[in-house]
């Protein structure tokens, strides 16, 4: 046989017109890689929703609206998608300011009085998303400087400059109370004027030597309530009047009414559960309780989430007309005698735009009877006098692009997204559908696609799994004995030999499973587990092994399927203490090539709610036995990758290989020994899955997928060799992808376009004498042998 090169572990066949020789061994090898372009946005932006639950986004943090001539801007921060503006006269038409931030949770921020471009981010959202300390711009988001702070704040609460004195900054932190000062030609310094948790600021409308703030109780106790200063913010001391807030308080906000400063409001929360609500009508000098004792109605309604999600307003022209949004909206109009929740209070009776509240805000500069909403399906303005909150999240072109997604699935042109707290939903590539579709609220953290031509996929909530057909009906699938595990690791696993959906037990100590087609019944036992884990991953070559890992987070556990049952193949320790840290196990990526190889990615990081900390990503090949650490990932103050959220490796090459990590996208062309930013077009945020998907085409522009805590999902193109699949074991529709391979080799030779890659599942192939295209041939699994 002629014009046969023999490459890294690979034949690399032009055949033309060429006699083909018999029982040629064709190998696993690489494959040629051409370009690759910038990351793109797939959303979702803008508004989406189910039914249930219309017209959100993300979940937005901070809010401040400036005047901006006789107009106005609305400034959003996102708990971890960056801060964002729009001006008020354009609707919310928005613009991203944070792309370039490094970090993405937006927990305050201030915009210089003077310059709409000067922005102070202070980043960390309390109990969601840690941040890196506080960062400034001076050209709208442009670049970022890093401030030097006397502290190590990882969550800010608010940021102000004080009203008249733009020389004057204070910012209520994690990490105590911060004040900058700096005359005419003097540099300010940052200061620590009061320690401890501070979770709110305020400052007196029309004196800005009286500011007040909250103190969350400390270890030492007794220093939890309002603090007052009198001297712009210099110095500080606690207002320990009767009926004065004080005990356990740990999240709590604070009010002032605008147009009758001495009304203030202050709300607490303690176990997550509102404690109570105070009013003082002489700036503190007394105060009296106005929750009257239960009134409130059902504390899990109204307080539920209020360990992250509280909020305080006084109507500025009324201050017998107050808010407080915790898990639920309520209102009183009479002083805070009678409260009700938004189901009460509207006639309607129809459901307020979203649950969980983080900022309630009046601004002079849109008017008194407009309250502006922050919670986690996005922001919304609520003319208070009427029964609607509009969306202001925007429309599937210019709105806001900040949801966090928990977990992804991609196959072909079809892509399925579980959120926090704002559901499921999916989206298909041209034909009849053109933009997202929801279809249930709440918090989703598992997906998983079943059938991509006919698509069907299934999502867990709540202790349950549900079947959702694309378009249609959904029917849910619960586990009969016990809640199933619901956290923020992926444990769906759909094995695409068997037609079976695999997930783990809510104890976290056995795997279940269900046929797709009998789904609803009960789950059936597969294996009971030598140790209780809290995620679990799959095989995507045989759907012979099973990964899991969790209560002991070093320790990778391999299940293997023996005479159609599963027994531990395996249990090896690849985290633990490595250099004197101990790490974690993240994800996990087996090979759809190689039997026995995969890769992992640790972290010594808290995990998703507290990224940081550095990573590694381990290789193995052989089955498990021993792993290598590849070369290190950057590790820099301001760009750490933290964690390896996600791994994926190029098909047939697997030199190059991608990780997603908590500040983007990292990528190897030689095998993991150097790390390169694969970030054009990608803003700093956390990636929470990555999926390689093949051009089902066969034209050869395949896409690397990217799911975001903070930013939805990305995709870039490579263009390289088309790749055509053959799969004697796999029968039904073919389409010549991994996932639909042809069955037979003369319609995977027929297919493979010019210069592209025919890839074989290892087996015998019988092939027509006379081969007259240029193309490689590549195996896959086990080791292919051609015949005449």
């Amino acid at each position: 046989m002629k014009n046969i090169r023999k490459g890294f572990n690979t034949l690399r066949v032009r055949m033309h017109r060429v006699s083909l020789v018999l029982l040629i061994s064709v190998k696993l090898g690489n494959a040629l890689v051409f370009a690759q372009t910038a990351w793109i946005p797939e959303g979702p932006t803008g508004n989406f929703g189910s039914n249930s639950q219309p017209n959100v986004n993300g979940r937005i943090r901070s809010i401040q609206i400036l005047p901006a001539g006789n107009d106005y801007y609305v400034y959003v921060g996102a708990s971890s998608g960056g801060i964002w503006r729009a001006l008020g006269s354009n609707g919310p038409v928005w613009s991203s300011l944070g792309d370039g931030l490094p970090n993405p949770a937006v927990g305050a921020f201030a915009v210089h009085p003077d310059n709409p471009d000067n922005i102070l981010v202070g980043t960390g959202d309390w109990g969601r998303y840690a941040g890196i300390g506080m960062f400034s711009t001076m050209n709208a988001g442009q670049t970022w400087t890093k401030e030097k702070l006397p502290v190590s704040p990882h969550y800010f609460f608010q940021i102000c400059y004080l009203p008249g004195n733009s020389n004057v900054i204070l910012a209520a932190s994690d990490d105590g109370l911060l004040r900058w000062e700096a005359g005419p030609g003097i540099f300010g310094a940052w200061n620590v004027v009061l320690t401890g948790r501070i979770s709110d600021l305020v400052i007196h409308p029309t004196n800005p030597n009286i500011l007040y703030c909250c103190h969350a109780t400390s270890a030492a106790g007794n220093d939890g309530g309002v603090y007052r200063s009198d001297d712009a913010g210099k110095t500080w001391r606690l207002i320990t009047a009767p009926y004065a807030p004080a005990g356990q308080i740990s999240n709590s906000r604070i009010a002032i009414c605008r147009k009758q400063p001495n009304i203030l409001a202050f709300a607490f929360e303690w176990s997550g559960t509102i404690k109570g609500i105070r009013k003082s009508t002489d700036g503190g000098g007394t105060w009296t309780t106005i929750d009257c004792n239960g009134c409130l109605g059902y504390p899990n309604d109204f307080g539920g989430q209020a360990w992250h999600a509280l909020a305080i307003a006084i109507k500025p022209d009324n201050p017998d007309w107050m808010y407080v949004g915790a898990n639920e909206l309520w209102r009183t109009i009479d002083g805070g005698h009678d409260w009700k929740n938004w189901w009460d209070w509207n006639p309607s009776k129809s459901a307020h735009p979203h649950q969980d509240y983080s900022q309630l805000y009046f601004s002079p500069s849109s008017g008194d009877n407009d309250m502006w909403e922050c919670n986690d399906g996005g922001v919304y303005r609520y003319p208070v006098d009427g029964t609607i909150a509009s969306s202001w999240n925007g429309d599937w072109m210019t709105g806001l692009r900040v949801v966090q997604v928990a977990d992804m699935d991609a196959k072909l042109d079809f892509r399925v997204i579980g959120l926090q707290d704002d559901g499921v939903v999916s989206w298909q590539y041209g034909a009849k559908y053109t933009g997202y579709i929801g279809y249930r609220c709440c918090d989703v953290y598992n997906v998983v696609i079943t059938n991509a031509d006919d698509p069907t996929f299934f999502y867990s909530m709540d202790g349950s799994v549900t079947k959702q057909k694309y378009l249609g009906q959904t029917t849910p699938v619960s586990n009969q004995s016990q809640p199933l595990y619901n956290n923020e690791h992926g444990h769906l696993v759909y094995d695409r030999f068997t037609d079976k959906i695999y997930t783990l037990t809510g104890d976290g100590a056995s795997i279940v499973s269900q046929w797709v087609a009998t789904a609803g019944t009960d789950w059936n036992a597969e294996v009971q587990l030598p140790n209780k884990v809290s995620a679990l991953s799959g095989n995507y070559l045989s759907g012979q092994i099973l990964f899991v890992w969790g209560d002991q987070p070093g320790l990778l556990t391999v299940l293997g399927k023996n005479s159609g049952s599963w027994t531990v193949t395996r249990s090896s320790w690849i985290g633990g203490i490595i250099r004197g840290r101990n790490y974690s196990i993240q994800s996990v990526f087996s090979s759809t090539e190689r039997p026995g190889e995969c890769w992992a990615g640790l972290s010594n990081s808290g995990g998703t709610q507290s990224p940081g900390g550095s990573a590694l990503v381990m290789h193995t090949t052989d089955n498990w036995q021993t792993w290598n650490e590849l070369g290190g990932l950057p590790n820099k103050a301001d760009a750490n990758p933290g964690q390896v959220t996600a791994i994926s490796v190029m098909p047939f090459n697997p030199r190059i290989i991608f990780v997603g990590t908590d500040v983007g996208v990292f990528w190897s062309q030689d095998g993991g020994v150097n790390w390169l930013p694969l970030q054009t077009g990608l803003p700093r945020v956390q990636c929470t899955g990555l999926l390689y998907i093949i051009d089902p085409t066969h034209v050869g522009n395949d896409k690397l997928v990217v799911s975001t805590f903070g930013r939805g999902l990305y995709e870039c193109t490579f263009a390289r060799q088309g790749i055509v699949y053959v799969n004697p074991r796999l029968r039904g529709l073919g389409d010549g992808t991994f996932e639909h391979p042809y069955f037979d080799f003369d319609t995977g030779f027929s297919k493979t376009p010019d210069g592209g890659i025919l890839a074989l599942h290892g087996d015998v192939y019988s092939v027509p004498q006379i081969l007259n295209k240029p193309m490689t041939i590549h195996s896959y699994e086990s080791t292919v042998k051609l015949t005449r």
